[in-house]
């Protein structure tokens, strides 16, 4: 073949793929191939003698073609990615290379422009693009939903496991305890799985987002532990803690998380053992001068695993035995969450087990060490570990707790009242803030949903002030998510406490942040307690359950029927709300009421007043107004038969479902 001929079949192969054309000095089309013909639905004869910028698509601005023609006058080669627009107006893109041709004394003769079509990847880009805009939109909005959700269901299950604590301290005989007991232990597993759920959902976004922080190793266990104990001694089970760690380090990493991992690893032990002990061991594996590796073991005497079934572990949703008849509930999220908050840690997780012989669960951490000089080997470092061994530990502070919710607020405020704590109430943020400007406080818990003024508003207007910047304030909320935690620090909070409370966490954080010699007030200046008197008349029924709420509060019969009636104002205003917004036929007003009025019929025990509450706040579209009008007329009536017991100054002890 010779040189001519090769060069048609080179030509002949660059025009099936490649847009080729020559311009003159000025820019002006000389030749063109027909690839080029066929992208810009132009003739031949229409091109020849015409500039480029007869294609403009008015995607790139003046300074864009500017550049292209400062480069190639210069005699340099040009690249770059150009819109052009056809001659039917659809667009096409070429990635192009603008070449100038030269003569033996370096003078621009014309130039060579050579263009691959882009379009179709061009179009794939945007595709791609808005489909991650999608998905980034839907996941703000899975993430507002599981905010939602979990305060949706965190506010009940503060009252229920609140109000159960609080009954337990009271004189109960051994039955009694044994129920509370396990409704204890039932709502705490109810949480877990809540709170299992919503981190399956959202801990690829929050990618480790909980702050680092001062891990205490003992005191870390001893919550845990502590969150067993009555399932544990109800089992007959031992529970053995082995720490072998280094007294002069302080350990610096996520405290949350590591937590749960223990938690759930304790908690799948506890599941699956009848008899026998369970062992939790920690040690250091390496010590280096910036960080230290951590194993935590926990090990079991109970069922064991099959060989051959280990393979299906730490997948989400993924149990042994997934049959309908299997012996242990559970939706198969523990393990799978643990794997997913070591790997964050940059640990590794496993499990060695034998079917018949117990198994023992292992994960390792990684934190950051700092050595300390140790004072006083004999000073107790976590004194308030165990809330059974605190006896008024808050003994004269002035605490501000601020809540919207009535019930929620109350389980609080009796919470601290028992630790000695001065407590005042504020319902929203506005209202804390005219507090702070009256008295002082040594600590401020915070809630975040709240009309007037929200909890995150609130406190940056705090951290503004310059006499309040020393002010521990503590979230204290139902929104237990990372997202929620993260806006809660930006805010200038200091810890996060989550609803439903747990006791013992409840009072370990608050030692954090309350100085011994806080107090400002005497004893003898605080309200004293006032102790459950008189005898429950039961010879009727009410539609609320007093008794138990007499005996979760540890007050006077006559403070009782105070907290009923105010339940009761609450919800004739709520009924006039309602009223008002049937004639306004306001759908949405009368599905925010509804919720309003559910949570606080449903802690207060108007079981029946809550489910019909329940029902209006499904009332959202028009199609159900009358069933809204239905409703609050049964709401109306409900609410005289509460009225009708209540002014009789009799309480009863028996709900009416």
């Amino acid at each position: 073949m010779n040189s001519a001929t090769e060069l048609l079949s080179y030509k002949h192969a660059i025009d099936q793929f490649v847009l080729v054309s020559v311009t003159d000095k000025a820019g002006r089309i000389l030749e063109i191939n027909d690839r080029f013909l066929s992208a810009s639905k132009y003739t031949r004869a229409e091109l020849l003698g015409q500039k480029h910028s007869i294609m403009n698509s008015g995607k790139h601005s003046k300074a864009f073609f500017e550049d292209l023609w400062k480069t190639i006058s210069k005699g340099e080669i040009w690249t770059g990615e150009i819109c052009n627009r056809a001659k039917d107006g659809t667009f096409f893109w070429v990635n192009t290379a603008i070449v100038p041709h030269l003569n033996e004394t370096g003078q621009i003769i014309n130039y060579i422009s050579v263009r691959i079509d882009t379009t179709e990847r061009k179009k794939y880009e945007t595709e791609l693009l808005q489909a991650r805009l999608a998905a980034h939109a839907a996941n703000r909005v899975k993430s507002r939903f599981l905010t939602n959700m979990s305060h949706e269901i965190r506010t009940p299950m503060n009252s229920i496991i609140g109000m159960a604590h609080l009954l337990k301290r009271t004189n109960l005989n051994m039955k009694q305890n044994g129920y509370i007991s396990n409704i204890l232990v039932s709502s705490e597993r109810l949480l877990t799985m809540i709170d299992n759920i919503i981190d399956q959902s959202g801990l690829k976004e929050i990618q480790n987002a909980a702050e680092i922080e001062l891990v205490n190793i003992p005191q870390l266990v001893n919550n845990v532990i502590n969150k067993f104990t009555s399932i544990l001694n109800k089992k007959g089970i031992a529970l053995v803690q082995k720490l072998e760690l280094n007294s002069s380090l302080s350990l610096y990493g996520n405290a949350q998380r590591l937590g749960q991992l223990l938690y759930n690893l304790v908690s799948n032990a506890v599941k699956f053992t009848d008899r026998g002990k369970i062992i939790i061991r920690v040690s250091m594996l390496q010590n280096n001068e910036t960080d230290c590796l951590l194993s935590f073991e926990v090990e079991d005497t109970g069922i064991g695993i099959d060989a051959s079934q280990l393979h299906m572990l730490f997948q989400p949703f993924n149990q042994v035995d997934a049959s309908n008849s299997r012996s242990f509930e559970g939706a198969g999220l523990g393990l799978a969450i643990s794997k997913t908050l070591v790997e964050m840690m940059g640990g590794e997780i496993g499990v060695k087990s034998k079917l018949g012989a117990g198994s023992c669960f292992w994960f390792t951490v990684r934190l950051s060490s700092v050595k300390e000089d140790i004072n006083d080997e004999n000073e107790d470092p976590y004194p308030y570990s165990l809330i059974e061994d605190v006896h008024h530990p808050f003994k004269g502070c002035i605490i501000l707790v601020v809540d919207d919710n009535e019930i929620n607020s109350q389980l609080v405020q009796e919470m601290l009242e028992s630790g000695g704590a001065y407590v005042v109430v504020a319902r929203n943020g506005k209202e804390a803030i005219d507090y702070l400007g009256q008295s002082e406080f040594d600590c401020i818990l915070m809630d975040i949903q709240m009309p007037v003024m929200d909890g995150l508003e609130a406190t940056r207007i705090i951290r503004e002030k310059e006499e309040w910047t020393n002010i521990p304030v503590l979230a204290y909320t139902a929104n237990a998510d990372e997202n929620s935690r993260a806006l809660c620090m930006d805010a200038g909070m200091n810890d996060f406490i989550a609803k439903p409370v747990n006791p013992s966490l409840f009072f370990s954080t608050l030692t954090k942040w309350l100085a011994p010699n806080s107090a400002r007030i005497s004893v003898s200046e605080q309200p004293e307690k006032p102790e459950l008197n008189g005898k429950i008349d039961e010879r009727a029924h009410i539609l609320t359950e007093a008794s138990v709420l007499a005996d979760q509060l540890g007050v006077k019969v006559e403070q009782i029927h105070k907290f009923t009636l105010m339940f009761i104002k609450s919800a004739n205003l709520g009924i006039i709300e309602l009223e008002d917004a049937l004639e306004k036929q306001d759908m949405l007003a009368i599905a925010v009421i509804g919720h309003r009025l559910k949570s606080s019929s449903a802690t207060i025990g108007a079981i029946q007043f809550s489910e019909l509450c329940g029902i209006l706040e499904t009332c959202k579209d028009k199609e159900k107004f009358e069933k809204a009008i239905e409703t609050v007329a049964q709401l109306k009536s409900v609410l005289k038969s509460i009225e009708d017991v209540a002014n009789k100054n009799i309480l009863k002890s028996t709900i009416v479902t």
